[in-house]
C-alpha cells in the first residue's frame, strides 16, 4: 500500500522522519518536525481544493496573506478559507460540488475496507461538527500523516465507532505497520467555503501560492489560484477589528492585527481607501479595539506558536503601533 497516494504535490520521500528533520534543520523554525509536516500536507490540500473544485473559488484569509502577502515574518495558519465567485443559493449546490471533487479525484484516494466499512483517505467531507453557519460551509480532508494526527486504530474508534481490539485487528494493523514503516496517522484539514446570493463581491486576480518550506522543499506541482487583492484582504481584517471587542474574540483579533503586516508591502491606497468606504468600515472602532489589544493582546501573542517567526522580528508593541500609524494616515486624507 503506498500510503501517501492521496498527497500529490510532494515527492512521497519526505514522509520520514529523517527527511522532515532535515527540512525543519534547513528552515531554522525550531518548531517541531509536525509543524513542517503540517505545511506539507496543508498546502497539497489546497493545492487539491483549488485545482479540482468543479467551481470557481477565490482563496483569501490567513493562509493566503501569510502565503502570498507577507514575504517574511508569517503567521502560522492551516485552515482553508475560500469564497464561491458565482452567486449561490444556499449549500446544496455546494455539497454536489463536493461530491464531484471527490469523483475526481478517486484515483488519489487510498479507500480501506474496515469491519464493513468504506474509509477514503483523501476525501473531502462535509464537517458535521462546525457546519452551523447559513453562508459557510465546512469541510474537512482525511490526510495521512507521519508526526501528527492521530494513530490509525484511534482514529477509526473514535470517528467511526469501530471496534479495533480484536485480534483479527491487531494484526491487520501490525502488518500495515511492517508495509508502512510506522503506525499511521490520520489528520483532518479544516476547510470553510463562503457564498452569497450575489457573489463575490470583492477585487481578486490570479497568482502563483508559495509554500512556507519551499526555500528548502519545493512542492513538485504547485498551486496557482484566484486570490482576493492585498486591498481587498486589508478591508476584510479591518471589518474584523470593527467588531465589538469581547474576550471571547481576543485570539481572533490578535491574528487579524498580526496580519496586518499587509500594510508594509506595496499598496494603492486609494483603491483602499474605497474599498474602505463602499465596506463601510468603521476606523474609529478600528482604532479603539487596538488600543485595547495594545494592552490584552500580548500574553496570546507571546504563549502561541502561531506567531513564533513573527516574534523574531516585531515586539506587540510595534505590530500595535505600526498599524495604528497606518490606521491614522487613512483617517487624515
Amino acid at each position: 500500500m503506498d500510503w501517501f497516494k492521496p498527497i500529490s504535490c510532494w515527492n512521497h520521500n519526505v514522509f520520514n522522519v529523517k527527511e522532515l528533520k532535515r527540512i525543519a534543520e534547513g528552515l531554522e523554525w525550531k518548531l517541531g518536525l509536525e509543524i513542517v509536516e503540517r505545511e506539507i500536507l496543508f498546502y497539497d490540500t489546497m493545492y487539491t481544493l483549488f485545482s479540482y473544485f468543479p467551481r470557481i473559488l477565490i482563496a483569501g484569509g490567513g493562509s493566503i496573506i501569510n502565503r502570498v502577502f507577507i514575504k517574511d515574518s508569517v503567521r502560522f495558519s492551516f485552515d482553508i478559507d475560500a469564497t464561491a465567485l458565482e452567486p449561490l443559493e444556499g449549500k446544496a449546490q455546494l455539497l454536489m460540488d463536493i461530491l464531484d471533487l471527490n469523483v475526481e479525484i478517486e484515483n488519489l484516494m487510498n479507500i480501506l475496507q474496515i469491519s464493513g466499512r468504506e474509509i477514503r483517505i483523501g476525501e473531502f467531507t462535509l464537517d458535521t461538527e462546525k457546519n452551523f453557519f447559513p453562508n459557510i460551509i465546512s469541510l474537512k480532508r482525511i490526510v495521512p500523516s507521519v508526526t501528527f494526527g492521530t494513530h490509525l486504530p484511534t482514529y477509526l474508534k473514535s470517528r467511526y465507532n469501530i471496534d479495533t481490539s480484536s485480534s483479527s485487528f491487531s494484526k491487520w494493523f501490525m502488518d500495515l505497520k511492517d508495509e508502512v514503516g510506522f503506525m499511521p496517522c490520520i489528520e483532518e484539514i479544516r476547510i470553510e467555503i463562503g457564498f452569497s446570493r450575489k457573489g463575490f463581491e470583492g477585487e481578486y486576480y490570479e497568482v502563483d501560492v508559495d509554500s512556507l518550506i519551499s526555500r528548502i522543499e519545493a512542492p513538485r506541482l504547485r498551486l496557482r489560484c484566484k486570490v482576493s487583492t492585498i486591498e481587498y484582504s486589508i478591508v476584510s481584517k479591518l471589518l474584523s477589528l470593527s467588531r465589538k471587542y469581547s474576550n471571547i474574540i481576543l485570539q481572533d483579533m490578535v491574528r487579524d492585527l498580526c496580519d496586518l503586516q499587509m500594510f508594509k508591502q506595496p499598496i494603492n491606497k486609494d483603491r483602499l481607501r474605497k474599498l474602505i468606504e463602499k465596506n463601510n468600515v468603521n476606523l474609529g472602532e478600528v482604532k479603539e479595539n487596538i488600543e485595547i489589544l495594545l494592552r490584552n493582546g500580548e500574553e496570546i501573542f507571546m504563549s502561541s506558536w502561531h506567531f513564533t517567526l513573527v516574534r523574531r522580528k516585531y515586539s506587540w508593541s510595534e505590530i500595535c503601533k505600526s498599524a495604528l500609524k497606518e490606521i491614522k494616515t487613512l483617517y487624515n486624507t
